[in-house]
């Protein structure tokens, strides 16, 4: 399915997949082991997209987390443990973006693989600029 997202008076052409629905709630807690504010603007990110699906940048390998998969994407990499003070929000391959926690809206990026041991690399001002960048200047992201 193909949505269109109205982005910095600019349209991106995206598409998500959509996959079985549970009771999802509202806040982004798991056990209470994760709890932050998120940004204003990631927030509100969230709620345009499909709560139940992955967000498919087009002509990329982007892929942007629902509110879904968010606890279970930090879970299984174990972010927590790793990069305490961030929350990983989506991934290209091994490479992943992340929101730092209870912070302003700047989008991060590092190698999952090397996760506390490089620095995070700001990349964007917030998730609706970072969206644009990615659909019209990929390949300058890395």
């Amino acid at each position: 399915m193909d949505i269109i997202f109205h982005i910095l008076e600019n349209s991106v052409k995206m598409r998500y997949r959509t996959f079985a629905v549970g009771k999802i709630d509202e806040e982004l807690t798991m056990n209470n082991q994760i709890d932050l504010v998120l940004p204003n603007l990631y927030a509100e990110f969230l709620s345009k997209i499909d709560k139940a699906g992955e967000l498919i940048i087009e002509n990329t390998g982007i892929i942007l987390y629902s509110k879904l998969d968010l606890l279970e994407r930090n879970s299984t990499y174990q972010i927590e443990e790793w990069e305490p003070d961030f929350f990983l929000i989506g991934q290209d391959g091994d490479v992943a973006f992340f929101i730092k926690k209870d912070s302003d809206d700047t989008i991060y990026m590092n190698d999952l693989g090397a996760l506390g041991s490089l620095e995070m690399k700001p990349i964007s001002l917030n998730i609706f600029e970072f969206v644009k960048q990615a659909s019209e200047h990929y390949d300058d992201i890395f």
